[in-house]
């Protein structure tokens, strides 16, 4: 067993919080399920097969359509067409981020806290807020109560971070995964779930609306199926409320992976250098001064010892030299 998450028990609309400490931990078997532990889970043999860009900069440029924005500005939604692909990566550069400010999901209604308006079936979602993430996996209709739910308080540590969101499916699974690192640097995710009723890829329509694989391998709400390659992404808000809202995202990136083993370390691209003649540019101009901008004008390393010329004259002083 990890302590990874705060185990959350919801009911068909209303959250029914646990009152439990960040300390506490929740064993596989409450989960019903879903699972907190990843291991196990093996990609196909597949061509390799990638797809990056950066969200609300040139994922449009290829006109592929992999990556569509729905929504622009800078909280603004993605649709992201997983048709050969069974992994998604998404970094965010992040300072001190408020409300809801990362969120994925498997509908274009996620907008929080589960479910999805009866769009489909198929709609996990996890979402960051403040410095809390919360993980809602597919509602299971047939067993009548939520997959899992799953809350981890205080995993963004705050400060200014790159983070990074992993979701992937891999063939032949009824699985899937979800990590949360609040540092792309990091090797070990600071959240974590395998998922019964995780984000899916290649499910077919259900033939009715008992099917036994509804919600896991079939879908009964989207009956033609409309939804079953995409996948979603918000920055600065909810994928479908306009109402919820953050801040602290300046740039986003995505990247696509037809093999669940591939590990992108980041997609995002250095930071611009500032324009000429503002401090950091490396050059002391502009009445930029040590204290200003010491990046640009270094202190000076050889300083009077007393400031008084007359009195340092008398004294052997190397900034007279």
């Amino acid at each position: 067993m990890k302590c990874h998450a705060l185990l959350v028990g919801i009911g068909f609309s209303l959250l029914a919080a646990v009152s439990l400490s960040t300390a506490a931990c929740v064993d596989a078997d409450e989960l019903g399920n879903d699972e907190l532990d990843g291991e196990g889970l093996t990609a196909e043999a597949v061509n390799a097969l990638t797809h990056g860009c950066t969200l609300g900069v040139d994922c449009h440029l290829d006109g592929s359509g992999t990556v569509t924005n729905i929504v622009t500005g800078t909280a603004a939604t993605y649709r992201v067409k997983m048709t050969g692909y069974r992994r998604m990566d998404v970094f965010a550069d992040v300072c001190n981020p408020t409300g809801w400010w990362l969120h994925v999901g498997d509908s274009p209604t996620n907008d929080g806290w589960g479910g999805d308006s009866a769009k489909t079936d198929h709609d996990a979602e996890v979402h960051m807020n403040g410095n809390g993430l919360s993980s809602y996996s597919s509602y299971d209709m047939v067993r009548g109560e939520a997959g899992a739910a799953t809350r981890a308080w205080n995993v963004y540590p705050g400060g200014c971070k790159t983070v990074k969101m992993t979701v992937y499916h891999a063939s032949g699974s009824t699985n899937s995964m979800f990590r949360f690192f609040s540092d792309k640097a990091n090797t070990t995710p600071s959240f974590e779930i395998e998922s019964l009723h995780g984000f899916k890829i290649g499910y077919s329509a259900c033939s009715s609306s008992t099917s036994t694989s509804r919600s896991i391998e079939c879908d009964w709400e989207d009956k033609v199926l409309a939804d079953k390659d995409y996948w979603y992404v918000g920055v600065n808000r909810s994928i479908g409320s306009a109402s919820r809202t953050g801040s602290g995202v300046s740039r986003a990136c995505i990247v696509l992976n037809s093999d669940i083993n591939t590990n992108p370390t980041s997609c995002l691209p250095s930071p611009p250098s500032p324009p000429s003649g503002y401090c950091g540019d490396g050059v002391c101009n502009n009445g930029e001064t040590s204290a200003s901008c010491p990046g640009d004008c270094p202190p000076p390393t050889c300083l009077p010892l007393t400031g008084d010329p007359k009195l340092d004259s008398l004294i052997e002083n190397p900034c007279l030299e």
